[in-house]
């Protein structure tokens, strides 16, 4: 029998029959349909058990036997179960509320008993402060006895202890509504007991003391319900203000809203409490915005629900919770109380439990059995305890303080949290689509992560599919969920086409086009046209062969269209590659915009346009990032400051001036907080006053010496206490005096620097450390030659024990070796070789002496172990019967024992391992020899024809 969710079961309680709503069977219950016992109570209160016949209807359990949880029955079709609940056995007359043999006296007809419907026979009395229970019963039996005390008065004291342990109970669960009522009947009795107490003391006392309990309780209980008040608001408060919180397209690469419940519900074990699993399920944050894109006919809901995905297991839960425990509770009491702001609505759990369909959940929340709430409260309680487990010192201190947790205390979730999100999801889906959300931005221009279902709604399916097809034709990429597309378009025909399909779908928010063909200024007013039609935040546009467009629209007008795009209200982000006359061609008055990042490669001519580029940023008050190109590096710095002045929204601003000047500028509140910097000149206007650099980049030129200059580098590094890098290019003769002067500046400062790279170099020679302060830590890497081979000798004789990396390329610069038998001789006096890590030759550039030098390093009583470096030989020679060819053979086979590749050209690996193997080389494995692909220059190529020609001769 199939089971819909138009089943419904019958149960009968007394003359009442009522039917519950019967839920179909799933993989947990083994297919069987089932009621919620939770739905059973709410409709029987105070159902003890449940009959079908004679037969007591039981829980559903697992095959082990442990009930499911949350609680439920089979559905029974066709039957009715008979409910059972605490009022419906046949209570005795009003039982007495002392555990004492004593008789009950009649009532008395004058007097008719004050026992209301609500009073309820205690199971045992309850116990004042500090006074036990059997001293209790005692004390209530010894006034039931008293003989001064009429039959009217006893009774009177009976119905006021029935009322006191009523009043308890209604405390006890909650029942505040009754506890009013229930005091002012006590009063009454009280009242009416006045003149009795005054001849019994044991009388007055519990009644005075049962008066004043329940005086203090019912304070108490105010008390904790304005707590609990509070400490809603202080929730809802928080949570409407992660809600109407709304981040830029570029910090919004994940969902924003997210709750983390048990993996396996049913087997929480409250008892290792820290031991269970948790799983991060994402929610979609549909709402009025989705709302107002729904078509007439659909009726599906736009309440913030939880997306249609099994969820993702966390990484590293304790580094995970210590970063977003406070979000992910707020985000939990979200779901149980319920919210509302910025048109977003959260029902509370109990509406959505009884409205969720199982098409709804059945993809996401199949084994939560279409009820969170254990779940919720089960998280809850965790992030609570853990919080006062990481925190018992201010655990301990809030609860001093009524109506106040440590959690309060925890920091909201900030945008850069947000971003490092993915890092702690174990099972994250490809293309790193989060929870099968998708991104949209309202017509507000608000970014929000829906399901597919809003999704669609939100954006024409038709449209979408369209550009779909038009992306993969042209070889582009579409990221549908996030709304981003990269592609080349190749003529203006095919882009006029995208634009009528994007115009259509706006489901483009991130737009990434290269314009592939000669384009005009139609072209370019195409574009502009498109793109204020569409739904774009965000522009990537590059020219392959863009023409100055003065020879169309005249002078100074041709990149008007470019221009006219910025002041679009929904463009949050701008970057032009490819294009000539940016900043020159153009009358464009500028206005205002709504820009956040702005990226231009046209290299602006200070002098003449500069004046362009300030009032653009003028006209753009919520500027973040600013990337431009200028002739005039110091200058344009200097005014771009000015300009920002103190109080702007700037991030970072980059400027470049050719390939060796760039400055990156990171501001905090508006001020300069770190500057990276690469100056090709150490005396730099831009070097003069700088006290916040964080990197430094001093690229002289090749033939300018440096030396002049030692006492400006002093003076940076004193005035720059937060330098973290510093490199430095200069002459090799310079290379010492440069690194030990600025190394032992870094090192008179100590802890006062924070330098951690000093690179000082020349090519692919460099002294460096990563512990300025510690001489020990220089390292020296030889990876190139220079002209002239007379500064390595002074060289290796300061630094050649810390030689870690040793390459002796091809590269002839003269007629003269780099590397001698002298240069040998001196690293070898320094007597320590074990630093050396790697060792990298080439055939071409090795002569007699550099055999010699390379067998000595290799065989010195300090030299590693062969298993510890790295030593390589390239073979970029071709065979041929000779000197230089077996001298090289033979240099291999006595190295043998050290070498780990023996690279080959592929076309003549045989030739040159049936050379190396006729020498016996044993060491040697199949392993060692690789192959690549060399293309034959003129030398080679005269070498293997007059190979060729021999061997013809030959045959």
């Amino acid at each position: 029998m199939t089971v819909t969710n138009n089943d419904w079961q019958e149960f009968k309680s007394g003359t009442e029959t009522i039917e519950i709503q019967v839920f179909p069977g799933t993989e947990r219950t083994q297919g069987r349909a089932f009621i919620m016992y939770e739905d059973i109570q709410d409709t029987f209160p105070g159902v003890t058990r449940l009959l079908n016949g004679k037969r007591v209807v039981g829980m559903m359990a697992d095959s082990e036997g442990n009930r499911l949880q949350p609680l439920r029955i089979q559905y029974h079709p066709g039957c009715t179960i008979q409910v059972v609940t605490q009022s419906a056995s046949t209570p005795s007359p009003l039982p007495s509320p002392f555990s004492s043999p004593l008789p009950s006296p009649a009532p008395s007809p004058s007097l008719p008993l004050k026992a209301p419907s609500r009073l309820c026979p205690p199971q045992t009395p309850p116990a004042h402060p500090g006074t036990s229970k059997a001293k209790i019963l005692n004390t209530r039996g010894l006034v039931l006895e008293a003989s001064n005390l009429s039959t009217t008065a006893k009774e009177e004291y009976r119905t006021s202890v029935l009322l006191y342990d009523t009043f308890l109970q209604a405390v006890r669960s909650g029942q505040t509504e009754d506890t009013n009522s229930i005091k002012e009947d006590f009063q009454t009795h009280f009242t009416a007991l006045e003149s009795e107490m005054a001849k019994n003391t044991e009388l007055q006392q519990q009644m005075v003391e049962m008066q004043h309990s329940m005086f203090e309780m019912q304070n108490n209980m105010v008390e904790m319900q304005q707590q609990a008040l509070d400490r809603l608001a202080l929730v809802q408060n928080r949570v409407q203000a992660i809600l109407v919180q709304n981040y830029e397209l570029h910090e919004y690469p994940i969902p924003r809203l997210f709750v983390v419940l048990p993996k396996d519900p049913d087997r929480w074990d409250p008892s290792r409490l820290f031991q269970n699993k948790f799983r991060l399920y994402f929610l979609c944050e549909c709402g009025e915005h989705t709302r107002a894109s729904q078509s007439n006919g659909n009726n599906i809901s736009h309440h913030i629900h939880l997306a249609r995905h099994e969820g993702y297991d966390i990484e590293t839960p304790t580094e995970f919770f210590r970063r977003y425990g406070s979000y992910v509770l707020d985000m939990l009491n979200m779901l149980k109380y319920g919210a509302m702001a910025a048109g977003l609505t959260v029902p509370a759990l109990v509406p959505l439990r009884m409205t969720a369909t199982i098409d709804q959940l059945k993809d996401s929340l199949n084994h939560f059995s279409y009820n969170i709430e254990p779940s919720v409260n089960q998280a809850i309680t965790y992030l609570q305890a853990l919080s006062e487990a990481q925190n018992p010192h201010k655990s301990n201190k809030a609860q001093k303080v009524k109506g106040h947790s440590y959690v309060d205390e925890l920091e909201a979730l900030e945008g850069a949290d947000l971003r490092r999100l993915g890092t702690f999801l174990k099972n994250r889906d490809s293309f790193q689509v989060l929870g099968n959300l998708y991104r949209i931005v309202t017509t507000e221009g608000h970014v929000k992560w829906v399901c597919l279902d809003h999704y669609r709604i939100s954006y024409n399916a038709a449209a979408v599919k369209e550009l779909t097809d038009l992306v993969q034709v042209n070889g582009g990429i579409f990221e549908e969920h996030i709304g981003r597309v990269e592609i080349s378009l190749t003529s203006s025909i095919i882009a006029g086409q995208f634009y009528r399909a994007m115009e259509r779908g706006r489901a483009i928010q991130e737009f990434r086009v290269t314009l592939a063909w000669e384009t005009n200024a139609s072209d370019l007013k195409a574009l502009r046209d498109a793109v204020h039609r569409s739904n774009l935040f965000y522009l990537d546009l590059s020219f392959l062969n863009a023409p100055s467009m003065s020879s169309f629209l005249g002078r100074n007008k041709g990149a008007n269209p470019l221009w006219e795009l910025l002041v679009n209200a929904r463009l949050h982000t701008f970057a032009l590659a490819g294009y000539n006359g940016f900043f020159s061609d153009t009358s464009f008055t500028v206005r205002m915009t709504e820009l956040r990042r702005l990226k231009i490669t046209d290299q602006i001519n200070w002098k003449k346009d500069g004046t362009k580029l300030l009032a653009l940023i003028k006209h753009s008050p919520m500027l973040q990032e600013l990337s431009i190109e200028s002739t005039d590096l110091p200058g344009a710095y200097a005014a771009i400051k000015k300009v920002f002045g103190g109080t702007s929204s700037l991030k970072k601003l980059s400027l470049q001036s050719g390939a060796l000047n760039c400055i990156s500028v990171r501001y905090v509140e508006g001020a300069p907080s770190s500057v990276d910097l690469w100056v090709s000149d150490p005396s730099s206007p831009l070097l003069k006053g700088m006290t916040n650099l964080r990197l430094l980049q001093i690229r002289t030129e090749i033939h300018l010496p440096i030396g002049a200059h030692l006492s400006s580098l002093t003076d940076i590094v004193l005035r720059n206490p937060g330098l973290r890098e510093l490199w430095i290019r200069c002459q090799l003769q310079e290379l010492c005096n440069v690194f030990e002067t600025v190394r032992a500046v870094a090192a008179t400062m100590g802890s006062l620097t924070s330098l951690q790279v000093l690179r000082v170099y020349r090519g692919q020679i460099q002294l460096s450390t990563i512990v300025p302060q510690i001489g020990e830590a220089t390292t020296l890497e030889v990876l190139s030659s220079e002209l002239s081979s007379a500064p390595l000798q002074p060289l290796l004789k300061a630094y050649g024990n810390r030689l870690t990396k040793l390459r002796i390329s091809n590269t002839k610069l003269s007629s003269l070796p780099f590397w001698t038998g002298p240069a040998f001789d001196v690293l070898l006096a320094q007597g320590d070789v074990s630093r050396i890590q790697s060792i990298e030759l080439e055939c071409t550039s090795l002569t007699d002496s550099i055999f010699r030098g390379i067998l000595a390093i290799l065989n010195h009583a300090s030299f590693s172990a062969p298993a510890s470096v790295h030593f390589s030989i390239k073979i970029d020679i071709t065979w041929r019967k000779g000197k230089v060819c077996e001298d090289i053979v033979q240099f291999i086979v006595d190295a043998a024992h050290w070498l780990t590749e023996v690279k080959i050209v592929a076309h003549d690996l045989s030739n040159w391992k049936e050379a190396i193997q006729a020498k016996k080389a044993h060491c040697l494995s199949h392993d060692v020899f690789k192959t690549f692909n060399y293309q034959l220059g003129l030398n080679d190529a005269l070498n293997k024809a007059e190979e060729d020609q021999l061997r013809t001769s030959a045959q």
